[in-house]
């Protein structure tokens, strides 16, 4: 094969892999990654070829609706993730990148814009999140959510054929426009497309969170003694009460943030905000999904952008990947949930609501053998005491706000003493226990929780 040491430089591991694998199974492998008519080659050049289109050095076969439809059985879905992360784990160590080959047009729609660059296909290229259409099919959405009649239209029998899910970032050559045909998917999440079923969500066991979540990381005392006293995992369901100028927007920047810093995947749902504090979190959280509605926007339309939202974590969890979703408010999420279901009467609709929040809030949980989802949400104005209740009791951490400490300077202004958290001691060493039991013991003797913060903050400055 043509350029095989350039193919194959760097990757040595990834041949050595798939070399001790029978030729059967080799075969299996080069199937679900795209490779046409594996029985043809020889092993090694089967490995060549393998290696070649997984990693991105040679492009895959041009479409061809001819001959046999290759078997998703073939090669089993962990075969093909141990492949994948060792062409990745190879992929990081190289000192350059693959070039590309001649280019030609690409686009990528993003918030309606169109940004031009290069790929090696005659075809345009249109990349976004996959959103499913009721009749079959789906669209090619911008990055965050947002709905054109120019977006890319996807074949329900290429969603078959990949195996592809609402929320997945997908790219595809297309053909024509008004709107433009997806007529072969290029790639999926940035890798290239493989014929084997994925990990589902709702498959994966729920588990107990058995890793911190540490809020101080983003630098603040407040979160800091939360991290101690009420310690939250990833994977929990967390209830923030607030009422207004509590510091609730602050909070959630210091959570996004303390997420981006554990390496986790901040998210955001806002609903009814204002249009510059969009803009804003939008501006400093470039790399975030940001799903938000102004409050002079219709509110069906964050029904839409927080669904879209959530199938998007869904598919992050389900890559082993922490989530950090963080929902501005449950009233207006109730709110849009009840617009949408107009053919219900007004009480049923609003009953309707009611579970359809609830089950976003369940959505919230740790993965056996993957990743996480974990949500932080506030109440908002307007929510049922009975909702309330509900989400409170299937919390397994909740945060309450005080507007008495935010008048006197306190951001975030959380009341330690009423907040609280299941299973605190997951998290803990022997040492991290002891020292929380002290803090604890030092709260409940001190009346005035911001000259206990003031203490914490200073015995912490001088460490």
């Amino acid at each position: 094969m043509e350029n095989e040491r350039e193919i194959l430089d760097g990757y040595e591991e990834a041949y050595t892999f798939l070399d001790a694998k029978s030729i059967h199974e080799v075969r299996n492998l080069a199937r679900a990654f795209g490779v046409k008519a594996p029985t043809s080659d020889k092993k090694h050049d089967l490995i060549v070829r393998l290696i070649g289109l997984a990693s991105g050095a040679i492009r895959p076969d041009p479409k061809n609706n001819k001959g046999a439809k290759v078997k998703a059985e073939d090669a089993s879905q962990e075969s093909v993730e141990k492949v994948r992360k060792i062409i990745l784990q190879c992929k990081a160590r190289l000192p350059y990148r693959v070039v590309e080959p001649e280019p030609k047009e690409y686009e990528f729609h993003d918030s309606g814009e169109t940004e031009k660059k290069t790929y090696g296909y005659a075809d345009k290229c249109y990349a976004g999140l996959l959103q499913l259409e009721e009749m079959g099919g789906g669209r090619l959405r911008s990055v965050q959510g947002e709905v054109s009649d120019e977006d890319a239209y996807v074949p329900e029998s290429l969603i078959r054929k990949y195996y592809l899910r609402e929320g997945d970032f997908v790219s595809g050559y297309a053909e024509g426009d008004a709107p433009p045909r997806i007529v072969q998917i290029a790639a999926i999440e940035g890798a290239m497309p493989v014929f084997t079923e994925r990990k589902k969500f709702e498959s994966l066991p729920a588990a107990y969170p058995n890793e911190q979540f540490k809020l101080g990381l983003a630098g603040n005392a407040v979160l800091q003694a939360m991290d101690l006293l009420s310690p939250i995992g990833y994977g929990q369901r967390v209830m923030l009460f607030a009422p207004r100028e509590s510091g609730m927007t602050t909070f959630l920047r210091m959570v996004a943030e303390a997420a981006k810093a554990d390496g986790a995947v901040p998210m955001f749902v806002l609903l009814g905000q204002r249009p510059e504090e969009i803009s804003e979190i939008r501006q400093d959280f470039r790399d975030s999904f940001v799903a938000a509605t102004g409050f002079d926007e219709p509110i069906a339309r964050g029904a839409y952008l927080a669904a879209m939202a959530m199938q998007r974590a869904k598919r992050f969890a389900e890559r082993g990947n922490k989530v950090v979703l963080l929902l501005d408010s449950v009233s207006a999420l109730e709110r849009a949930f009840a617009e949408t279901n107009g053919a219900f009467d007004v009480k049923r609709a609003e009953e309707a609501a009611k579970l359809q929040v609830k089950q976003y809030f369940a959505a919230a949980r740790r993965l056996e053998g993957a990743g996480s989802i974990t949500v932080l949400a506030a109440s908002g104005e307007g929510l049922s005491s009975e909702l309330s209740s509900e989400l409170a009791s299937a919390a397994n951490a909740v945060m309450v706000f005080s507007i008495e400490l935010a008048a006197r300077g306190i951001y975030p202004a959380i009341d330690l003493k009423r907040s609280r958290s299941k299973r605190p001691d997951a998290f803990f060493t022997q040492e991290e226990r002891e020292k929380a039991m002290r803090l604890r013991t030092a709260l409940e003797e001190q009346n005035d929780t911001a000259k206990f913060l003031e203490g914490f903050a200073k015995a912490a400055d001088q460490k």
